[in-house]
């Protein structure tokens, strides 16, 4: 197999890749190029890998690289990816992808492909006994699938009696959606979005992600889509929903809960699944995917609440393959690793620091603010001021020594 790897597609290429990602059975949209500007806004690297068999085109890989604590790309991931129908192909693609000299650089490289239940297995045989370990439990790692196929009614009498009814009161309600084109308002959703999950998960979005994925992909709205929901004008949650040739893919789902909450508390999922499968139903899809659910999870678990919602649609439970990972260069990722504590080490002393410095100008002048609390954005600021610096000093050693390491 015949492999290129670029930091840009060319005119060829261009048109080979998504026509591809359509006729494999394991597409993904995260392996679309309209979503490489949202890796790169996150300070990412980000090449595209692509193995010919003579003319046809057999796999493609787009993967992100994240720079190291010295700035050296040591982990790279090709997020759903990559995208390939056979499993010898599979495993030729990645032999002739590690021994690239474009990925010299690279210490450690994680693949999550697409491939579902019987397919799944197959693949993962194909990984035993390989230096490709699989780094998570493949119990952790199912999916949600749902027939997209029939009329909005004939979508939501698959739900459960519970998810019809909140639907049913949703629509006498008369909840409005619409789908978002303008930056103005993608900004108001993004920031909604963040405060869902910040409450929840105290994970948020990149706001510079965010508005390169809707200016290439969302507003577009044929990859992907940004769909709200509203009541008398007012945004009270929406989904932002991806698309393969045959699969929609929920991918966010948000809510504003002071909004919903004045209107009655009124359940929104289950009308935002039946607009999401009904989406992708219009082009072309004929599966729904709930971007992970897990039957009948131990109450304890985080995601407990979140996949006991999804059960009210009656998604079939599914295996995905696990993740998979190979070190490419161990000197380089052990050395990284040893820094990275040694900025972790760094940060906690800085942030014992900035509460005895008060107001003297510290690490290229940086000043802690004088009445920010520990988790304010000006505080975390000034901790990385602090940090970085100092991790530097402490974990330089092994940062060079990666560096030094890696041909």
């Amino acid at each position: 197999m015949r492999i290129e790897v670029g930091r840009d597609l060319s005119q060829t290429q261009s048109a080979e890749w998504p026509d591809f990602l359509r006729r494999s059975r394991h597409g993904h949209p995260e392996q679309d190029p309209g979503f490489a500007g949202g890796w790169a806004a996150q300070g990412h690297d980000v090449v595209y890998a692509m193995g010919h068999d003579g003319d046809a085109v057999r796999a493609v890989a787009m993967i992100n690289i994240e720079p190291g604590p010295l700035g050296v790309g040591l982990r790279a991931t090709a997020m759903s990816g990559p995208v390939c129908d056979d499993p010898a192909d599979m495993r030729a693609f990645l032999d002739g992808l590690t021994d690239h000299p474009a990925m010299r650089r690279v210490g450690q490289l994680t693949i999550t492909p697409y491939w579902l239940a019987e397919r799944a297995t197959a693949l993962s045989d194909a990984f035993d006994g390989t230096d490709w370990a699989p780094f998570e439990e493949a119990e952790l790692r199912r999916t949600g699938i749902h027939d997209a196929t029939g009329t909005p009614d004939e979508i939501a009498a698959r739900f459960n009696k519970s998810a019809r009814r909140k639907l049913k009161k949703a629509r006498e309600f008369g909840l409005e959606i619409d789908y978002v084109t303008d930056e103005a308002t993608a900004l108001e959703a993004f920031e909604i979005h963040n405060r869902h999950f910040q409450d929840r998960t105290g994970a948020d979005m990149d706001r510079d992600a965010f508005l390169s994925d809707f200016r290439a992909v969302y507003a577009q709205g044929d990859l992907g889509a940004l769909f709200l929901v509203r009541h008398e004008g007012v945004i009270l949650g929406g989904c932002i929903v991806h698309r393969s040739a045959d699969t929609v893919f929920m991918r966010y789902s948000f809510m504003d809960d002071a909004a919903t909450a004045r209107i009655g508390n009124i359940r929104l999922a289950p009308l935002i699944t039946v607009e999401a499968l009904s989406w992708g139903q219009a082009r072309g899809c004929r599966y729904g995917d709930e971007n992970g659910y897990i039957h009948g999870l131990d109450p304890d678990h985080p995601l407990y609440r979140v996949y006991k919602y999804k059960e009210e649609f009656r998604p079939a439970e599914v295996q995905r393959m696990p993740g998979r990972r190979k070190v490419l260069r161990p000197a380089a990722i052990t050395g990284a690793d040893l820094a990275e504590r040694a900025l972790d080490r760094a940060g906690s002393a800085a942030t014992a620091l900035r509460g005895v410095v008060g107001g003297t100008k510290v690490a290229h002048g940086a000043q802690p603010p004088a009445t920010a609390d520990s988790d304010s954005p000006s505080a975390r600021n000034w901790v990385q001021a602090v940090k970085l610096p100092l991790g530097l000093t402490v974990g330089g050693s092994a940062g060079w020594l990666a560096l030094m390491l890696v041909d």
